[in-house]
């Protein structure tokens, strides 16, 4: 059933950031683990697309989108797996 709470912004959103799991973290995640250390660059561009606070004013930096941005990160990270 197709949830009506989320627009076509959001669907966009999800499906790149489902890309970006995909491509750049995913394929990483057990090599981090044994580091104990996520590299800088990977939160620095997390942070250029918007995946990091995306609910933070833009005057702070943020994309300054709605609560639901941060339901898509949330809901496609419990799926990574």
């Amino acid at each position: 059933m197709k949830r009506r709470i989320f627009k076509k912004e959001h669907d966009m959103f999800r499906k790149t950031f489902r890309s970006y799991l995909k491509d750049k973290i995913i394929p990483f995640y057990d090599e981090w683990e044994d580091a104990c250390m996520i590299p800088r660059e990977v939160w620095l561009e997390a942070g250029k697309n918007d995946f990091l606070c995306p609910m933070a004013k833009e005057k702070y930096g943020g994309a300054g989108a709605d609560f639901l941005y941060s339901v898509v990160i949330a809901e496609e990270l419990t799926t990574m797996a």
